[in-house]
């Protein structure tokens, strides 16, 4: 067996599985926080940033190529609303997304540079390798959708627990278009069944991370590190008894799924 982790589900696509990108129409899986209609919109990709004071004074040189971007805006740091790229494919768009953001980030920091106040600030870090929340999603056996975390289902494999609200990101709306906004619906907490971490239609696949079986708003929650790596941990052990049984990750859950469950309790994931 293997498994997909790449995020992208890139292994799940080279392998011809289902997946799913964009946000599903509200009627589809019956969610009050999906849009009407079926669009490609994802949540965007971040790129963070910070300064520090220097000693003494730092030079900064004009960069026309970046304020074009930035515009007038003027903070000393970037946290996770400097997010870019929900209109465009997070996948193949992924550079330039990077590079608008890195244009918004130096723009800024010039903007700020003007004023004499800031002549010792300098830029202490910044990131390079996007923060991204969506792409593709692979079809498992059970999707997770928005009913099955607001409602704090269980299920006979619930393997995953997460109470982080559901976290959708959204343009911003404003001039600036390299800041982005998120609506938050509170939850309780909730499991992610089993079923979720393997493809439906290629027999040796399990998956892990942000591309796992989800809809646009059921990924809102689970999408984040701790809840992933709780994937990696279920998939980890699935597979070791696949190698155990000479069996496919669907076989897990039809034949030896508490044994699973038992393994799981020891990881204490």
């Amino acid at each position: 067996s293997f498994t997909d982790a790449t995020g992208d589900g890139w292994i799940g696509y080279w392998a011809g599985a289902q997946f799913m990108m964009g946000r599903e129409e509200a009627n589809r899986f019956a969610e009050s926080l999906a849009p009407e209609i079926t669009d490609s919109m994802t949540m965007g990709s971040s790129l963070l940033w910070n300064t520090e004071l220097a000693a003494s004074s730092v030079s900064f040189p004009e960069i026309p190529w970046a304020t074009k971007v930035s515009l007038d805006y003027k903070v000393k740091g970037g946290e996770w609303f400097w997010e870019y790229g929900m209109h465009l494919n997070t996948i193949y768009d992924a550079e330039n997304v990077r590079d608008h953001l890195l244009r918004a980030i130096y723009g800024t920091f010039s903007n700020v540079k003007q004023d004499k106040v800031n002549k010792n600030l300098k830029l202490k870090w910044v990131g390079y390798v996007l923060g991204k929340r969506e792409s593709r999603r692979i079809i498992g056996d059970y999707v997770l959708k928005e009913k099955d975390v607001r409602d704090i289902r269980t299920f006979p494999d619930g393997v995953v627990e997460e109470k982080r609200e559901i976290d959708l990101h959204y343009p911003n709306g404003g001039k600036y278009d390299f800041l982005s906004r998120a609506e938050f619906t509170p939850v309780e907490q909730y499991q992610i069944p089993y079923r979720c971490f393997y493809a439906k239609d290629v027999d040796n696949l399990f998956l892990a991370g942000r591309c796992f079986s989800a809809s646009h708003v059921g990924l809102g929650s689970p999408r984040v590190m701790n809840t992933c790596g709780q994937m990696g941990v279920v998939t980890g052990v699935a597979a070791s008894l696949c190698k155990k049984y000479d069996c496919n990750p669907r076989s897990i859950y039809l034949e030896h799924l508490q044994e699973l469950m038992k393994l799981l309790e020891e990881e204490k994931i």
